[in-house]
């Protein structure tokens, strides 16, 4: 295997992996971990297949299948637990504080003020002092604590834009690389059906029908091409039954010879 093709292949697998890890975290939320696990790599396997096959199919054959539909619905779910799991990630790295402590403080200490208010005795009016004073601390400190987690959310929202332009591009790539990967296997079979079985080199006996006429090998073969772009020969199988190609070989010369409008 060839460096080009293995870096092709690594740019999928990269894309395949990252994906099924950032829809794990979203899924993870609302299912268990095996469970979360299994369902992110199934549905991102089968989205980049069918993207990868419509690919495939339309530069075959220059015609769009039924399975973009699975594939627009697959990926669009992939990129929907993307777009929710780069948030639970970006959260979780950046380590944003909660009031959750300091408003079980200040409830405890609004506690001791409510019991201490009214009351005449100099211990209990100490007590209340005290209080409000630490309560107008722990509102400062919860202020302070906001605008903390205020900025640490801006950030952590930025940085999932950042991560999500990343996913983006990284499908691309990879969705190029499989473009790329698909036409070198094209090319390569082209050049096989070629090496192995040129139109010039057939001497094999052929069993004619009353379908196209007896003609000696160079001319009936040219005429097998002209039929084939007249559009007068369309079926593969009459192309194997002729030249005694198999179904790869035929279908392969109806795609170079057909027209266009074919």
């Amino acid at each position: 295997m060839s460096i080009s093709k293995i870096a092709d292949y690594s740019l999928i697998l990269v894309s395949l992996m990252y994906s099924s890890y950032v829809s794990f975290l979203f899924l993870a939320e609302v299912s268990s971990v095996y469970v979360a696990i299994f369902i992110a790599v199934f549905i991102v396997v089968l989205g980049h297949h069918y993207t990868f096959q419509t690919i495939k199919h339309y530069q075959e054959t220059k015609s769009v299948s039924q399975s973009i539909l699975i594939a627009i619905i697959l990926m669009g779910f992939v990129f929907y637990a993307e777009w929710n799991g780069q948030s639970i990630h970006t959260l979780d790295v950046a380590d944003i504080p909660t009031t959750e402590k300091i408003d079980n403080q200040i409830d405890e200490t609004m506690e001791i003020i409510h019991q201490n208010a009214n009351k005449r005795n100099w211990r209990n009016v100490e007590q209340y002092r005290t209080a409000s004073e630490q309560l107008e601390t722990l509102q400062l400190e919860k202020e302070r604590l906001l605008s903390i987690i205020s900025k640490k959310s801006k950030d952590a929202e930025q940085l999932a834009n950042d991560f999500r332009c990343f996913s983006i591009l990284l499908f691309c790539v990879a969705f190029i690389a499989s473009t790329l990967t698909n036409k070198t296997k094209v090319t390569s079979t082209k050049e096989v059906t070629n090496a192995v079985t040129p139109l010039q080199n057939i001497n094999t006996p052929v069993q004619y029908t009353s379908e196209v006429p007896v003609a000696t090998s160079n001319n009936f073969e040219e005429e097998i091409i002209l039929k084939i772009q007249t559009g007068e020969i369309k079926d593969h199988k009459v192309l194997m039954k002729l030249l005694r190609l198999n179904v790869r070989q035929a279908n392969q010369l109806l795609s170079t010879y057909k027209p266009n409008y074919v």
